[in-house]
């Protein structure tokens, strides 16, 4: 016979362990987040970052040593110039395939 779930039979979770499956949670995603950051700085392509005018070891650095914070901070002020400057990148390559 299968046992059914009561309040009662629930009593047995404490404040203290929803506490600690919170902060798994959150640490959980935090890492995530941070391997984004550091997986998306080694993704983009060096002509991007020269175009840019960005070094890519800096921000792998910073990200590395930062954590979190550095992936923020790489994502708040660092992505948007790399979309950018790739984004003029394949323009001009593509003016230069439509002319020839």
């Amino acid at each position: 016979m299968r046992e059914q779930l009561t309040p009662e039979a629930l009593a047995f979770v404490t404040s203290a362990q929803v506490v600690v499956l919170a902060v798994i949670v959150v640490a959980l995603t935090m890492t995530g987040f941070w391997l984004w950051a550091l997986i998306d700085v080694l993704s983009w392509p060096s002509s991007t970052w020269g175009s840019s005018g960005l070094g890519r070891m800096r921000w792998v650095s910073r990200v590395l040593l930062l954590g979190c914070i550095g992936a923020v901070w790489y994502l708040r002020s660092t992505r948007r110039q790399l979309k950018t400057a790739y984004a003029e990148i394949r323009w001009a390559k593509r003016d230069d395939d439509n002319l020839g």
